[in-house]
């Protein structure tokens, strides 16, 4: 996502993706051994008044602990 930011594109995660593995699995090759985690949306952002939203987001203090 961030590689795609920087080549000026938008990206999403996207869970709606991954729920119909299946069908996914009919347009990409991907075995079905291996599990569909995640989807990402990739593509140019429109002039619309939604991607002005920004949601509030807990501090990163309060989210990540690292031990040394």
């Amino acid at each position: 996502m961030l590689a795609a930011t920087d080549m000026g594109l938008g990206s999403m995660v996207a869970y709606e993706f991954v729920k119909y593995p299946d069908e996914i699995r009919q347009i990409l090759p991907i075995p079905e051994k291996e599990a569909i985690a995640v989807g990402i949306a990739v593509g140019y952002e429109a002039e619309d008044h939604i991607n002005n939203f920004r949601s509030e987001r807990l501090s990163l203090d309060n989210v990540l602990q690292i031990f040394d």
